[in-house]
């Protein structure tokens, strides 16, 4: 299941890492697969914490005609405080399972998820008035009316930075009004769960520069790591893996938005 603003939600780690650099087998070139265990603690977009989640994720690769295919399967273990944990929309969706996605880089730097082509910018865009607003929400102070705005997409530059894409949308709703509280947490819970991904990703490209020892890294360099078998390469997997998340979170608050 996906568990997909800038206003939304702070994000703290605590990693433990079953981590190393596998070796590449020489007759195939292909490392084996690796894990990571990875334990967060979520908040919400005014501090309160959420609860924790702690994740199994293990990367399998595989070099094909095309380019490098690797397999991300995350299995979940979500334990919600007992605030949310009594709120059917975020048990919904913020629940244990398995998660298994698979991405093509193929050897024109062009990235497929599970399939689906997924466009990435070549060129860059100038921003106006500063970061823009790519999905999100925010209280008039009495924890009562919210508004909310999203894009239907996102769109990764060659800067490595999430810019919205498609559709805008935006929307006002009642929370105190029980035949609007469904919407309501629907649209906050895609909300949340898009910048917990926001922030993986970003945590992600981090991790792989740190692990090449650079202030900067470009699209082209990034995916060109994915199947090395080092653990800037599993970053980089992650940072796919994400950003993908991510892309679908910001879709499904649209969505719900648009049913206000």
């Amino acid at each position: 299941m996906k568990f997909k603003s800038l206003l939304a939600l702070a994000l703290s780690s605590t990693m433990v890492f079953s981590l190393g650099i596998k070796n590449v087998s020489a007759s195939e070139s292909v490392p084996e697969p690796d894990t990571k265990i990875v334990t967060k603690e979520l908040f919400t977009h005014d501090g309160v914490s959420m609860g924790y989640v702690t994740i199994n994720k293990t990367i399998e690769y595989n070099n094909t005609d095309e380019g490098v295919e690797f397999t991300v399967t995350k299995e979940s273990d979500y334990t919600l405080n007992s605030e949310f944990a009594s709120l059917e929309e975020y048990n919904n969706k913020f629940v244990d399972g398995v998660d298994i996605n698979t991405y093509l880089i193929t050897k024109d730097q062009e990235l497929y998820a599970n399939g689906e082509h997924l466009e990435i910018s070549s060129v860059s865009t100038m921003d106006s008035g500063g970061i823009p607003t790519i999905s999100h929400y925010y209280d008039d102070g009495r924890y009562k009316n919210y508004t909310f705005g999203s894009y239907s997409d996102i769109r990764l530059q060659w800067t490595m930075d999430i810019k919205p894409d498609g559709s805008n949308t935006s929307g006002t709703i009642d929370s105190s009004i029980t035949s609007n509280t469904a919407k309501f947490l629907l649209a906050k819970s895609a909300v949340d769960s898009f910048e917990n991904n926001y922030n993986d990703y970003n945590l992600a490209v981090k991790a792989t520069m740190v692990a090449l020892g650079v202030t900067a890294i470009s699209w082209a360099s990034l995916v060109g790591l994915i199947g090395s078998g080092t653990a800037a390469g599993f970053a980089a997997a992650e940072a796919v893996d994400s950003y993908n998340d991510a892309k679908s979170d910001v879709g499904n608050a649209y969505n719900y938005i648009n049913m206000f």
